[in-house]
Parts: C-alpha cells; structure tokens; sequence
C-alpha cells in the first residue's frame, strides 16, 4: 500500500480519524483524568482480560481489554472515531490506534482517554468507609463508599474492589450519573503478542521530524 498517496488523495484522512478518536473518547478522559489519578497507571502487576463499560452524560464505550503490567490493549465494540483497537505501550511512550479496514496503523503519545483506570484512590480522596462484602460480577468484593474533594465541593462515590487482587470492580458516582466497570475479568497470563502491531499494517502518520544536529569534528 502507497501510504504517502493514500494520505494526500485522502486529503488529510488519517489526521481526521485522530480528531474524531479524541473527540469520541475526550469526554471520558475529561471526566475521570482527574477523580482517577490521570488514568494513565500502569496495571499494577495485573495480567487480566475483562470487558470494561464506561457510562458518562448518556455515552456508553464498551471495549475487551487485555492488559499485561506496563501494556494494555482496547478492542472496541463500536468504532470510536474509526479505531477498532489501541494498543497501549508505557514502555514506548506510545499509543497504536489500528484502523482495520484500512490497514493502517497512527502512531500517537498517551494521553488520559488511553487509561485503565486503576488507580488504587480516587484523586482528592478525603475518606473511604467500608459498608460491607458484596458479590458482582461474579467477584468477591469490598464495598467503599468514599468522599472527595473536587474543588469546594465534596461528592460520593461507591467503589467495588476485590477482595484477592484489589482491583477496583467498578466505581460509580453516588448521583448514578457516571461509572467505569470491568466485567468477565480473568487473571491469567496475557500473550505478549496481544500488544504487538500487527503483520502488514502500515503506519497511517507521518514519522515525527528529527532536529538536525551538529555534525562534531
């Protein structure tokens, strides 16, 4: 495939894909960048698969997620913006959204909508009672009503964590209004190909200019 050709016939299409991305995924990184410590934790040692459903302001993202410690990979329900899939590499610095039906691969820095959202405390938590050992989604969990400091104002959340892994089931305000949850979550040993780009995709961006350097004599 002529990438170069495709772009310019395309008239800028590639770049067009990444506008839409970041404004379908935006409002979700807007909304728990700050409650959850910037999203963009590491996967503290989990390896795990699990369906992660995020509901905000009447916009539902469903995606599979395979995530091995420093890497995490996103196979979306629904295009969002176009991208079927991203692959997230701490390692790198770096974010591969996959747009199949293309062929192509962008190449983009993480930014918060990339997160798992894992953190282990909300950011600005004030406290965090324990109300008691419930069952979800088939997990034995602990649940946490906790209260933050966001600005003036304190809000509830309620927090199901597990009570083996500690890994945070689902958070959910108290309002009802936003939630991120994890469902069918295995712990098990990921392959380390699940985050590798995959054969014959081609990068859909153009590689970042490097700056000239001097030439030492």
């Amino acid at each position: 495939m002529d990438v170069q050709s495709d772009e310019l016939e395309g008239g800028g299409r590639t770049a067009a894909v990444m506008v839409k991305y970041v404004r379908a995924l935006g409002i979700i990184g807007l909304a728990f960048s700050s409650l959850l410590a910037c999203g963009i934790e590491s996967a503290r040692a989990f390896e795990f698969s699990g369906q992660r459903i995020i509901k905000i302001q009447g916009v539902r993202v469903v995606a599979q997620v395979n995530a091995k410690e420093d890497r995490w990979r996103f196979e979306y329900e629904y295009p969002q913006g176009g991208v079927m899939a991203a692959i997230i590499r701490q390692d790198r610095q770096t974010a591969w959204l996959l747009l199949s039906n293309r062929r192509l691969y962008l190449e983009v820095p993480i930014v918060s909508e990339h997160g798992l959202f894992l953190a282990k405390t909300l950011d600005g938590e004030l406290s965090r009672e324990r109300i008691g050992v419930q069952d979800l989604n088939g997990q034995a969990t602990e649940l946490f009503e906790v209260t933050v400091a966001e600005g003036a104002a304190r809000k509830q959340y309620y927090q199901w964590v597990t009570v083996a892994e500690k890994f945070p089931l689902k958070t959910v305000s108290k309002q009802g209004d936003w939630s991120v949850e994890y469902r069918h979550v295995v712990f098990t040993e990921q392959s380390a190909l699940m985050f590798e780009l995959p054969q014959r995709f081609d990068r859909g961006n153009p590689l970042p200019k490097r700056e000239a350097t001097p030439s030492s004599r």
